[in-house]
C-alpha cells in the first residue's frame, strides 16, 4: 500500500502535476468504485506516460488523451511500482 508520506495525494478536486510511466502493459480499473455492473471490470494500460489525475475511493485517475479515464487502485500502483511495472514521477 503507497503511505501518504511517500507522495502527496490530493483531495478530490485537486490534479497532481504526476506522471506515471508504463513499463509493460498493467490492468487498470473501468471505474472509481467497486461494481457488479460492466463498468466495473479491467482495461489494459498499454506501455507509456500518463498523467494522474485526482484519487477517489482510494483509486487514482489515469487520464489517457483521448480516452475514456480509467483508474488505478493505490495498493496496486504500489505493487507495480515495486516490481518495477509502472514507474512514478513528480
Amino acid at each position: 500500500m503507497i503511505h501518504r508520506g511517500s507522495l502527496k495525494w490530493p483531495t478530490k478536486q485537486k490534479c497532481l502535476a504526476v506522471q506515471i510511466k508504463v513499463i509493460h502493459g498493467v490492468l487498470a480499473r473501468k471505474s472509481s468504485v467497486e461494481g457488479l455492473g460492466s463498468d466495473s471490470g479491467f482495461t489494459p494500460l498499454v506501455a507509456g506516460c500518463y498523467q494522474i489525475g485526482a484519487e477517489i475511493n482510494n483509486r487514482l485517475e489515469v487520464l489517457r488523451e483521448g480516452k475514456t479515464t480509467v483508474y488505478m487502485p493505490l495498493e496496486k500502483l504500489r505493487e507495480y511500482e515495486i516490481s518495477g511495472e509502472i514507474e512514478i514521477s513528480k
